[in-house]
């Protein structure tokens, strides 16, 4: 809900703009003001997610039912900007109010549908000691899911302009090929999570083990291409990381906590994007 009616108020401020009602530096600090309420609320949505899924998973399944919440979020990242794609016809703010009543959507169906725990599987939260990120058992997941969103970021921030100057592009064609780019890479992440994470019985280190091997390759391509298709294959390695590896750090997290710990877990790992990307672009 959060999501959603922060979405109508940020979309709202923005038709205040080019209504002219708000301009320059008003303008700004009043869209800054919505976006941060909104994430405040928002971000509950992501860990509460993981906590769910993992209250409900067997602990020999929970790789699995993580990887399945990042599939989840690969669907969006390819289907949300052909969706977009097609609303702004209607306008530029019509993506951003579409965006809001899917949530709003959402929640109703979360709010009526979700099953709820049955009352001899509640676990009581009520723990005396917070996880910390500096936690042993779970210290090494989070420290490796800020790495990768730092180098992930990094390459987002750089990659428009490798393609410019390599390609010799415009504007235009830059945003349409670093869009390329990205949607190569969630293609691969989506396939990858669907394929080889539901079927391939490994522990969750090994995964990132080999995710990172991955990245590892991918981000080496990625800074040494010279044509588009090359450029295709770094992205194609770095989105089969990011498959391997962010399923199973939610699921050795989970892991290696206890039962009540769920929830402390998966806001650790549901922060480390978030660090990451906002470390990487500096």
């Amino acid at each position: 809900m959060g999501y959603s009616v922060g979405t109508v108020c940020f979309s709202s401020v923005f038709y205040g703009g080019l209504a002219g009602l708000l301009s320059g530096t008003a303008l700004y600090a009043v869209l800054l003001i919505t976006r941060c309420s909104q994430s405040i609320v928002m971000s509950a949505t992501g860990p509460a997610s993981m906590a769910y899924a993992a209250d409900h998973s067997s602990r020999e399944q929970r790789t699995k039912t993580m990887a399945r919440l990042g599939t989840a979020n690969s669907m969006g990242t390819i289907l949300g900007p052909a969706v977009s794609g097609v609303l702004a016809t209607f306008g530029l703010l019509a993506p951003l109010y579409f965006a809001a009543g899917l949530a709003a959507v959402a929640a109703v169906v979360v709010w009526r549908q979700l099953p709820v725990t049955p009352a001899a599987q509640l676990t009581p939260r009520k723990i005396a000691v917070k996880l910390r990120y500096a936690d042993p058992r779970i210290a090494l997941f989070l420290f490796t899911a800020v790495g990768l969103f730092i180098g992930f970021s990094a390459i987002q921030q750089t990659l428009g302009f490798q393609l410019q100057d390599k390609l010799h592009l415009s504007g235009i064609e830059t945003a349409q090929m670093t869009g390329a780019a990205m949607l190569v890479s969630a293609v691969f992440t989506f396939v990858i999570q669907v394929t080889v994470m539901q079927r391939v019985q490994l522990r969750p280190m090994q995964f990132i083990r080999i995710g990172l091997a991955s990245m590892l390759l991918g981000a080496i391509v990625v800074s040494a291409f010279e044509t588009f298709a090359v450029l295709a294959i770094g992205m194609a390695f770095l989105g089969t990381g990011m498959a391997l590896c962010m399923p199973s750090v939610s699921a050795g997290a989970s892991l290696a906590v206890t039962p009540e710990e769920q929830g402390g877990a998966a806001g650790l790992v549901s922060s480390c994007p978030a660090i990451g990307f906002v470390i990487g672009p500096i």
